[in-house]
């Protein structure tokens, strides 16, 4: 406000083009008091307004990349001083996602155009998968159909950011042995469920606290998806407490032990409540949120956080899942079987 803003504004702006110095844009505003000039740049700063245009790309980028990441440099900008930081972190992180179906694929594509500099995709599917009429939506499309899934998948990825390294592979996990092998060195797994799939998330659950990897769950369940608890071993709830406590208060409780034991019983039943086509891409992108947000530091923290969303209505209810203090999985002291397990 006032007649110095009025009129310093209109000639201000135009010398803030980036190819100015702040020397420069005072030498060129001489009918103005330095001092003024100086505090409404520094002003605009604060606010968020104005970027460095001296700063230099790192070398790690390529001018391909500069280009690709140029709205996210400017996005960053508002939280980091160094417009190229939180980019550079997303470069060096490793993700791996399990499971290959609406969630899992949303995700693949998601997380690539981020930048995410390390991507393993692993298919739970041991035979191979062709793509038909019913995988088409946001991911397939006609041009795909009678070709087998993973290869497409990773070439698509592939083509579109070829400036990260994407690995797809299929592998058949019956144990948590068969998980720790692939998960040895990465910041970060996911399980992506198009289904409700316990077992898979007991075996993850445990690799992930054997190798002190922090992890989340994505799955859905009827017309909700349920994405978390964000899971850092020893430190917030792991699965195991999550699921003792959702036990404790289930309104059905007998008919979810019936369910249970029968998801643990068929494996491979892949029970489906069915979705629309949009509804693992949104699953997808609140987990992006939540990866973007864990490797950059950005607004507050999701650990043990376990986010539910309905697709019947524009909410999202998120739930804090506190850690047993006695848990027999993931806890440090002494934990007493009868009293736990008898909730299996």
């Amino acid at each position: 406000k006032g007649k110095a803003v009025s009129t310093l504004i209109p000639n201000l702006l135009p010398e803030l083009n980036g190819q100015n110095t702040l020397s420069e844009v005072i030498s060129h505003l001489k009918s103005f008091d330095e001092n003024t000039v100086l505090s409404a740049v520094k002003l605009m700063n604060e606010k968020g307004l104005l970027e460095d245009a001296s700063t230099s790309p790192p070398s790690e980028f390529s001018p391909k990349e500069i280009g690709r990441y140029q709205d996210q440099f400017k996005f960053f900008y508002h939280f980091h001083p160094d417009k190229f930081a939180y980019q550079k972190l997303l470069k060096e992180k490793h993700v791996v996602i399990f499971g290959l179906e609406e969630i899992g694929c949303a995700l693949l594509m998601n997380l690539s155009s981020l930048g995410i500099g390390k991507i393993t995709a692993i298919s739970l599917q041991v035979e191979n998968v062709i793509i038909d009429g019913g995988d088409l939506g946001t991911f397939f499309f006609e041009e795909d159909i009678n070709k087998e899934r993973i290869t497409v998948a990773e070439k698509k990825v592939r083509k579109f950011n070829p400036n990260i390294k994407v690995d797809v592979i299929r592998k058949d996990v019956k144990y948590s042995k068969d998980i720790v092998s692939l998960i040895e060195g990465c910041d970060l797994v996911i399980l992506c469920n198009d289904a409700i799939n316990i077992p898979l998330c007991r075996l993850v659950n445990e690799a992930c606290l054997e190798k002190k990897v922090q992890w989340i769950n994505s799955s859905v369940e009827g017309t909700k998806a349920l994405i978390g608890p964000l899971i850092v071993p020893f430190e917030t709830a792991c699965y195991t407490c999550y699921e003792l406590r959702r036990k404790g208060n289930e309104k059905y409780f007998e008919e979810y032990m019936a369910f249970e034991k029968y998801l643990i019983d068929n494996p491979n039943s892949n029970i489906q409540y069915g979705s629309l086509k949009f509804f693992g891409n949104l699953v997808a992108t609140i987990v992006a949120q939540i990866v973007v947000k864990l490797f950059t530091n950005i607004g507050s923290a999701d650990y043990g956080k376990l986010f539910i969303v309905n697709m019947l209505t524009p909410k999202i209810e998120v739930e804090e899942v506190l850690k047993l203090p006695i848990c027999p999985t993931c806890s440090r002291a002494k934990p007493r079987p009868k009293l736990w397990l008898e909730m299996e």
